[in-house]
């Protein structure tokens, strides 16, 4: 009977060997899988410009005048610099954050508006010289260089000014008006 035992046990542990082998060799191929992997992606890495995160918050009227600048760069910069294909995405990015009040007005003009630049292939490109903030009466303007290019051409350039009126409401920022205040033909 010992002998029998014996024998079971000696073939129970040849099995978990094999087991064991079979397991070692997976993990090294794993290892050396992933490390080709982790190799080649090193050596085609790219620069990826990952946008800026606000912590800042918005405590009563009074938002941090830095956040303020961060949101109103990133509305300047959807609704001035787009091109036929990107306009759309860009001007439903900015309507939300439109004030109730006026949603249903600026989502008019801005589809009708998407509808022409996506027809005519028209494009923008708004180069900011200067940026006002002004907090008492919520107000931002900006001012700079718009082009204006139909299929890669410059067809206009000039300088404008524009303002943005926002108010700070349950601890949001709503856009209550966008427009041109001043142009000027260069």
């Amino acid at each position: 009977m010992d002998i029998k035992n014996l024998a079971g046990t000696l073939a129970s542990v040849k099995a978990e060997n094999r087991l064991l082998k079979f397991a070692v060799v997976v993990i090294a191929a794993s290892n050396l899988l992933f490390g080709f992997l982790a190799y080649t992606a090193t050596k085609y890495k790219q620069v990826v410009v990952v946008p800026l995160t606000s912590s800042r918050v918005l405590v009563g009227k009074n938002p941090d005048p830095a956040y303020v600048m961060q949101v109103s760069r990133f509305v300047f910069d959807n609704l001035l610099t787009y091109t036929p294909w990107t306009v759309k995405k860009q001007y439903e990015l900015v309507l939300q954050l439109f004030d109730p009040s006026v949603y249903r007005q600026y989502r008019k003009i801005f589809e009708n508006f998407v509808k022409t630049a996506s027809e005519s292939k028209l494009a923008s490109v708004f180069i900011p010289a200067k940026f006002l903030h002004c907090p008492e009466k919520q107000v931002i303007k900006a001012e700079g260089v718009k082009l204006t290019l139909l299929e890669d051409e410059v067809v206009e350039k000039k300088f404008v000014v524009y303002e943005l009126k926002y108010r700070v409401k349950y601890g949001t920022f709503r856009i209550l008006s966008f427009r041109r205040v001043k142009e000027e033909r260069r």
